[in-house]
């Protein structure tokens, strides 16, 4: 045995060739002929019943494929008893070598259930086709992932193929047609092998952030007819915190107009607010709305030009030195910079679930690089909607002024307004069918004088933009809400 031990550290150690190795999931690898296979030969044979096999090793990594639970919890999870788990406690746990001598038939009766995994596993599989089933989505079932971000990619490809009208025995050939071709530019996956260009860093998504200054004020005064009362100011439904807030988000369908520069130190990016003048926007009149408080002037779509509320994303730094502190936008960087070269060949790098290497569906680590808050400066931030609202109704006159200036674009995803098809799915996935069967403009170059008698080429995207959203609630969100009431009522 400790011939094999050694040999299975090499694959350990090995970078290239057969190895073992470890991303988010531990796995084998065998490449073969430009594939790699998920199986390692050891230097080392069985014989059984006369016959020499080569011996093999092939590594099924459970570990995220219920979220973070152990395998007790796991098992619990997909009803299956593990009958022995409690044999010891956590203090003869740690000494579970001495255990196995003073108690040998708990011992074994308790590490024998560690190698129940395939029944458990089976149950697993059987939760998954009852949750199909539940959300009407038993004709695309598909077996589920050893992760959970794996099966969920897949029950939401379930749901969306079916809203978009999408179905039969080859329903998931066409659906990865679909995807290719109106998804998957925007997707991770395709944003992030562009390490050259500042639309990388579009492909990295942030973790959950939580920050208050004040954590313990969870009430706040208010006068009604002239006498002061408390209202509380937090959400207690902290359990629905995360399907109240899909539930009211849009996913969208089509090519979005994206907005980035090949790395150079000659780059003149564009300021936060040449940015948004170059989409429309009204800022003084907002600015105007915001002062007068008139709501009905601030949801004037005409007034947000071509940006649509939850339909773009940028990413956006400082450029220099801020006068006034800002806590809201917080910066993303690595130990060696935070320039956009820095960052982008970072994003292209970055660790993804080995589950998914073969496909354009890509999960990023959020632990990644360090994500802190700069009073003074503010780096490869997230700009949306909500941060450019506050903006504009927070930050003071002074401050919404420097941010407007003295921040620049580096790159942003925009679905514009004016290409947005309205309509029920299916009708909507027609026309966009229809737009892009029948698009006639072409990408064009053509060499323009640069500003000093020297003519350089200058790029003109004429592809087709359109888009429609789906409601999250609808498709999938509300339905799930519906049946975690119910197993809160069943389970407890």
């Amino acid at each position: 045995m400790g011939a094999i031990k050694e040999n299975i550290k090499q694959l350990q150690r090995n970078t290239d060739g057969r190895r073992i190795e470890t991303a988010r999931r531990i796995r084998c690898v065998t490449p073969v002929n430009g594939q790699e296979l998920d199986y390692v030969e050891l230097d080392f044979f069985v014989v059984i019943n006369g016959v020499e096999y080569v011996l093999c090793l092939r590594l099924v990594d459970t570990g995220a494929i219920h979220g973070v639970a152990s395998y007790n919890d796991f098992c619990k999870a997909c009803g299956w008893e593990l009958k022995y788990k409690d044999n010891f406690t956590k203090e003869e746990k740690s000494k579970m070598f001495e255990m196995s001598l003073r108690r040998c038939e708990d011992f074994e009766n308790y590490a024998l259930g560690d190698l129940e995994v395939y029944e458990a596993l089976d149950l697993y599989k059987q939760k998954w086709e009852e949750v199909y089933q539940k959300l009407g989505l038993e004709d695309f079932y598909q077996t589920p992932k050893l992760t959970i971000g794996g099966s969920v990619k897949d029950i939401f490809s379930a749901a969306l193929a079916k809203k978009v009208g999408i179905s039969g025995d080859k329903w998931l050939k066409e659906f990865n047609q679909f995807a290719d071709k109106y998804l998957y530019e925007q997707s991770a996956g395709s944003l992030r092998q562009f390490s050259r260009h500042t639309r990388a860093l579009l492909a990295k998504v942030e973790g959950g952030r939580c920050r208050n200054n004040r954590p313990t004020d969870i009430f706040v005064a208010r006068k009604v007819n002239g006498k002061y009362d408390a209202v509380l100011i937090d959400d207690i439904d902290i359990s629905g915190c995360y399907g109240e807030g899909q539930r009211n988000q849009d996913y969208f369908i089509g090519k979005p107009e994206i907005y980035d520069f090949k790395l150079s130190p000659n780059n003149e990016y564009l300021t936060l607010r040449q940015w948004l003048e170059s989409y429309d926007v009204h800022i003084e009149k907002l600015i105007v709305a915001c002062d007068n408080r008139d709501y009905q002037e601030w949801k004037n779509p005409n007034n947000w030009g071509e940006l649509v509320n939850g339909a773009w994303y940028g990413r956006f730094s400082s450029n220099g030195k801020l006068k006034y502190s800002q806590d809201f936008f917080a910066s993303w960087f690595t130990n060696t910079g935070n320039g956009v070269d820095v960052m982008a060949k970072f994003v292209n790098q970055m660790v993804c679930d080995s589950e998914q290497h073969v496909t354009d569906w890509v999960d990023f680590d959020e632990e990644e690089g360090n994500l802190k808050i700069f009073n003074r400066e503010i780096h490869n931030a997230v700009l949306t909607h909500d941060g450019l609202e506050w903006i504009f109704t927070i930050a003071s006159k002074r401050q919404r002024e420097e941010l407007l200036d003295n921040t620049i674009m580096l790159s942003s995803a925009v679905y514009p307004r004016s290409q947005r098809i309205d309509g029920e799915p299916k009708a909507a996935l027609k026309q966009l069918d229809d737009l892009h069967n029948n698009w006639k403009f072409k990408n064009t170059m053509e060499r323009v004088d640069r500003g000093d008698g020297v003519k350089s080429w200058r790029h003109h995207d004429k592809e087709c933009h359109a888009w429609f959203g789906i409601n999250l609630g609808e498709l999938l969100i509300d339905k799930l809400l519906i049946e975690r009431k119910k197993a809160q009522k069943t389970y407890g």
